[in-house]
């Protein structure tokens, strides 16, 4: 049975990412919602958020990826609902979208591999995109 959630603000053995919260110890983070990380370690209540686009990107975002280039860039993208299509978009520098590809899921298990994105929109196949091209992946004979 999980032991109960508690405030501890001393956290002396820092942030736990890599063992359950059952065996962490009490002196270790495992959960902070709403939480900020100050520079010299501290924590406070994160008082709010701050909108970075001032236009709508034209539906309901439901994942947001961010893709690691070789180039030490990353690429924001996400999955956008409008209603009526779900789609895979690249987040431009200037707030706009640009549609990689129509998918049949709001969430998609994804890893990066030699600087392409691969995906999988379950139920149908399995894609990578290279940052130009999107297309299904093919098995070698």
């Amino acid at each position: 049975m999980p032991r109960a959630s508690y405030i501890d603000y001393k956290f002396q053995r820092g942030w736990q990412a890599d063992l359950s919260p059952v065996m962490a110890s009490k002196e270790e983070l495992v959960l902070a919602d709403n939480a900020y990380v100050m520079d010299r370690g501290g924590i406070k209540q994160r008082f709010g958020t701050e909108a970075l686009n001032t236009t709508a990107l034209g539906g309901q975002v439901e994942q947001i990826i961010e893709w690691p280039r070789d180039d030490g860039s990353f690429v924001l993208m996400a999955i956008i609902n409008d209603g009526t299509n779900i789609n895979l978009c690249k987040i431009n520098p200037d707030w706009t979208t640009t549609t990689i590809k129509a998918i049949n899921n709001t969430r998609i298990p994804h890893f990066f591999l030699f600087d392409k994105f691969y995906f999988i929109d379950p139920g149908t196949a399995y894609y990578v995109y290279d940052g130009s091209t999107c297309s299904a992946v093919t098995p070698n004979p």
